[in-house]
């Protein structure tokens, strides 16, 4: 009898597990043009927990688009860019950055929900910012300009290789205390850089992804460099019209009200 309701209890759990795994996530952020409504993917449970939480804590209400550029991106996320946000108000709660989650297949079509991170050079992990991200406007790109973008981002690969080879074999000196010099560590970057791709091949673009960039559009040449972890289900327009604000040099809207009002987790 007890291990008959042992069974039972363990069969329960493992449902329930299954069923916390397989749910999916919307969150509507609704903006002055309407509503945006966003679906998380659980391929990268990181961002999408995160994201979660902060939304749950209201940290996106009231936050503003402060990076809009047309036929590219919308972003937001920047705590100080909140108009309840006071100077020196206590923001350490929230992630600095979190690991990055790289999926391939997970790419950016218009209405991508994609994380911003700072460069290669000083982040070479490509860890994403912990509140900021960005939503993809892009454009339609033909044969010509996928192949082309197919090969920027196996650039990108390259370099960003690169980058954490270096990272790595000057914290292998360091933590040696040998003085190794800056042109020794590139050469060694460098070889290990060419070993590794004898046997690696460059990253193609599916042909999934080529009929969506050619259809409704994006920008090919983040993927594999930034971490997507949902897309937009519906307010497409909402991003067309959020891009097409005025904005000065620094691609900042003119207008104050070009913000998030409420990010709500919603049921589909």
């Amino acid at each position: 009898m007890k291990k008959s309701i042992f069974l039972l209890l363990a069969a329960l759990l493992l449902s329930g597990c299954k069923e916390s795994a397989d749910k999916i996530y919307y969150v509507n952020l609704t903006t002055k043009h309407g509503e945006i409504k966003l679906k998380l993917y659980n391929e990268t449970p990181g961002h999408r927990d995160n994201f979660l939480q902060l939304v749950k804590d209201g940290f996106y209400n009231g936050i503003l688009f402060h990076r809009i550029i047309e036929d590219f991106m919308i972003q937001t996320g920047n705590p100080q860019m909140r108009s309840s946000y006071v100077e020196g108000a206590d923001v350490s709660k929230y992630r600095n950055t979190i690991p990055a989650e790289i999926v391939p297949g997970l790419f950016h079509k218009k209405g991508a929900l994609a994380a911003a991170r700072t460069g290669d050079q000083t982040n070479p992990l490509r860890a994403s910012s912990g509140t900021q991200f960005y939503i993809v406007q892009g454009i339609k790109h033909d044969e010509e300009s996928i192949l082309n973008q197919e090969a920027r981002i196996n650039k990108g690969i390259r370099d960003n290789l690169y980058f954490r080879y270096m990272a790595e074999e000057k914290a292998a000196a360091d933590s040696l205390g040998l003085e190794v010099s800056q042109a020794e560590i590139q050469e060694k970057a460098t070889l290990r850089m060419h070993e590794h791709f004898e046997n690696v091949p460059p990253y193609v673009i599916s042909e999934e992804q080529k009929a969506a960039y050619a259809t409704i559009g994006g920008a090919p040449h983040l993927d594999m460099n930034y971490t997507v972890f949902g897309e937009v289900v519906s307010g497409f327009d909402v991003i067309d019209k959020i891009a097409a604000e005025n904005r000065d040099r620094s691609d900042k809207p003119l207008a104050d009200d070009v913000r998030i009002f409420r990010a709500e987790i919603v049921k589909k």
